[in-house]
């Protein structure tokens, strides 16, 4: 580990290695890391992984504010659950708020998930919704069904429905077949299927 402290205009650290760093319940280690000690602010890049409280995010490079915990990272994958997700950039954008660009949401925990949720950008809070615009759903990798907008509620309490259903089947009529339905949210306690 090497480490060297400037006293120019902006006060900073710079480690490489294997560096970690743990302040107030965010843990970050990375390959490379600067961290900016009056703004709170981080650059890392290398095998970066970020962790606060049970959330956590794994990619090449972060901006992380430590004061405001919120920050991006690329090429990113993370969990918040019950979500996981992945994408080209993953934006924190408050304790439970996240932007996936170009990415996927599920609630899968494999490494290769069974589906996936697919656009290029998902909005939500893991601890009540998720918003997407144009989304494909992806079941063993092979895209099914797509949405031009899907909306769901996670909050305890509300109205759970699946939003999409597929009941796959083979028959001697039809061989091979997977039977799909759509629910549509008209508000929180209305659907249309």
């Amino acid at each position: 580990r090497t480490f060297r402290e400037s006293i120019g205009r902006r006060k900073k650290v710079v480690g490489k290695g294997n560096i970690v760093i743990d302040y107030q319940g965010s843990h970050v280690t990375a390959d490379f890391i600067t961290v900016y000690l009056e703004t709170k602010e981080a650059a890392a890049e290398g095998k970066v992984v970020l962790r606060r409280g049970e959330d956590e995010f794994h990619g090449v490079r972060l901006r992380y504010n430590f004061e405001t915990k919120q920050g991006e990272l690329f090429d990113a994958r993370g969990k918040s659950l019950p979500w996981y997700f992945g994408g080209k950039r993953v934006e924190r954008q408050g304790e439970k708020a996240f932007l996936v660009e170009e990415g996927y949401l599920t609630t899968c925990d494999l490494p290769e998930p069974h589906y996936t949720i697919r656009t290029k950008e998902i909005r939500f809070r893991s601890d009540e919704k998720v918003v997407a615009k144009n989304v494909t759903f992806r079941a063993g990798g092979i895209p099914f069904l797509y949405a031009p907008y899907y909306t769901r509620s996670i909050q305890k309490g509300k109205v759970q429905r699946a939003g999409v259903g597929v009941v796959p089947g083979y028959s001697s009529r039809w061989g091979a077949y997977a039977l799909s339905t759509w629910d549509l949210p008209l508000t929180d306690d209305v659907f249309a299927t």
